[in-house]
């Protein structure tokens, strides 16, 4: 049986969590700033909330890209790889929080793998 009412919710639940983080990270940039790496802070002439701020942009812009163009090989595989990126620097910051995304890994991964649209 083709399931094809449930299919694109995944991928529309992950790009609105992606929405969400990304305009509370645009609005709130100051409560974000402890997530940015040491090297980074020190490597960079940018401002922590700019930092933040182009994060959020980021998150924003590829959860919309995420619901909209799902299909996308391109946009699954990005969406994929930031969310890596984003598992990574969450569990740096607090174990509990790295797990949290874990699952968002491993779906747009699956996503991204077996092309399920």
């Amino acid at each position: 049986m083709k399931d094809t009412f449930s299919r694109p919710l995944i991928p529309i639940s992950i790009g609105l969590v992606m929405i969400g983080f990304g305009l509370h990270q645009i609005t709130n940039a100051r409560k974000w700033n402890s997530y940015i790496p040491k090297v980074v802070k020190d490597i960079t002439p940018i401002e922590p909330d700019t930092i933040i701020k182009l994060h959020g942009t980021g998150n924003l812009s590829l959860g919309l890209l995420y619901i909209l163009f799902r299909k996308n090989t391109l946009v699954r595989w990005t969406v994929s790889g930031w969310w890596l990126n984003v598992m990574l620097l969450c569990g740096k910051h607090s174990l509990k929080e790295g797990m949290r995304d874990v699952p968002f890994f491993l779906t747009t991964l699956s996503i991204a793998l077996t092309g399920k649209k």
